[in-house]
């Protein structure tokens, strides 16, 4: 047994190539983060409701969801450290790797620091029962939470950058820890604090607010302290004239995000709008039961971006070639998947949901290609994203947000009704397939040139 254990071993983990073995322990241990996430998340929800009662409950999950489109704030920084600072390791030019770091830290600062200031100003004089749709509640104690959640909220905007550091260095599955420590640290103390009669909403904001900032605090304690202090943030490193460099790609990323949005926030419009909120539910729910076929997916993919930024700037074409044909294959495992998900999803959705909400075959014969279609997407915007070449995936997403929403409405009309919104979808992500695939190619050939190559 102990052979057979080291001969598998062996095999998955033992290569010649630093980045595969790099890929495959971040593939491991990411599954391990992942799962250990959802069971957080299933014991998150009780323990909270129990906590602060199913009213108050809402009320925290409608403001931390307003709060949410703040991310867009960023400008796609993030995403653009992860490249420029993956590029610069991969040639060792350490320098230029620390002033993208710093200048990062320092521009979040600027952005943030500033937007909780003015925030913490005007909270008092928001109209936040009318906000949360709240009259059970004081202003002030609304005005309160709304402040902790925004100004904690802003802070780990910042602490946070230790994310796409830590993506860059190939370190993807202790960048994936550090939410699921931060709710699972919130958890256990929501479970003691039950037994106090502190303020349970207040209370609840504190302790959730504060504890994701201190566990992005303490990863980046260990890395820049413990392998990676050639990188450590420094004031003296600040250079802004390389901010160009991180935010004209990072811009690209955020279009890229903000269209994708649109997208996906315009499918449940559409269908309420043209068919009512029956339609909706009949969508969302054959929606997230096919979602769960791309967890396996994004575990897969997510350490792949920055591996192939390293191969790319190494010129190392023939493991990116290699890696995107063993993609190619998992994805037509996935495929498979997806197809038995769709034969026993009539048998899912009666386990699931029993008899409360009836959804006909063929939205989820549709939702099945839409899914098919994004797991052999997968593999190739990885790589374009890795590549930093998204001036086509600016245009493909915006060209995309007008052909879906044109199909989707001329579609939605028809009797297909919520299978026509899907078919839409299923238009726009074929064309990105496509497309994605031949940028692929001619990235992998190094001849690029227009908009393939930017």
């Amino acid at each position: 047994m102990i052979k057979l254990i080291k001969h598998h071993y062996n095999r998955f983990f033992v290569s010649r190539n630093e980045r595969t073995r790099t890929v495959k322990k971040n593939i491991i241990w990411g599954s391990v983060i992942r799962v250990t996430g959802i069971l957080v998340n299933i014991l998150y929800v009780p323990i909270l409701i129990d906590y602060l009662d199913a009213e108050r409950y809402g009320v925290w999950i409608a403001l931390t969801s307003f709060l949410a489109w703040f991310n867009l704030f960023d400008v796609g920084l993030g995403n653009g450290l992860r490249n420029k600072l993956a590029e610069a390791l991969a040639v060792e030019d350490i320098t230029r790797a620390r002033k993208y770091v710093s200048t990062s830290y320092a521009l979040m600062t600027l952005i943030f620091i500033p937007i909780s200031t003015i925030f913490f100003a005007i909270s008092g004089f928001l109209p936040w029962s009318k906000i949360l749709n709240v009259h059970f509640i004081s202003h002030s104690e609304l005005s309160m939470l709304g402040s902790i959640v925004f100004i904690f909220f802003c802070i780990r905007f910042i602490v946070q950058l230790i994310q796409p550091i830590l993506f860059a260095v190939q370190k993807s599955a202790f960048a994936s820890s550090f939410p699921v420590l931060g709710q699972l640290m919130g958890l256990i103390c929501i479970y003691f604090l039950r037994s106090t009669s502190l303020p349970p909403l207040l209370s609840a904001g504190m302790i959730l607010s504060l504890l994701p900032v201190l566990a992005y605090l303490a990863g980046g304690v260990i890395l820049f302290r413990y392998g990676y202090s050639h990188i450590r943030p420094a004031i003296g490193f600040v250079d802004f004239s390389v901010s160009r460099d991180i935010l004209s790609l990072g811009i690209k990323f955020f279009i890229v995000q903000i269209g994708g949005v649109i997208i996906n926030a315009s499918s449940s419009f559409i269908i309420i709008q043209l068919m009512g909120p029956t339609e909706v539910t009949q969508y969302n729910i054959s929606f997230r039961y096919f979602k769960l076929a791309l967890l396996l997916n994004t575990i897969l993919m997510t350490p792949l971006w920055s591996s192939f930024t390293d191969a790319l700037a190494k010129k190392d074409f023939a493991w990116a070639k290699r890696a995107i044909k063993k993609l190619n294959m998992w994805s037509f495992y996935q495929a498979l998947l997806v197809l038995v998900m769709l034969i026993a999803s009539p048998l899912a959705y009666r386990v699931w949901v029993g008899d409360l909400v009836m959804i006909p075959y063929q939205i989820s014969a549709a939702m099945a290609i839409f899914f098919i279609i994004n797991v052999f997407l997968s593999p190739y915007s990885q790589f374009i994203n890795g590549s930093g070449k998204l001036q086509l995936s600016v245009y493909l997403i915006w060209a995309g947000c007008v052909i879906f929403i044109v199909t989707a409405i001329l579609l939605g009309r028809t009797s297909l009704g919520v299978t026509g919104v899907v078919i839409a979808s299923i238009l726009t992500r074929a064309i990105s397939l496509v497309l994605s695939y031949h940028q692929t190619r001619l990235i992998l050939e190094n001849r690029t040139s227009g908009i393939f190559g930017k």
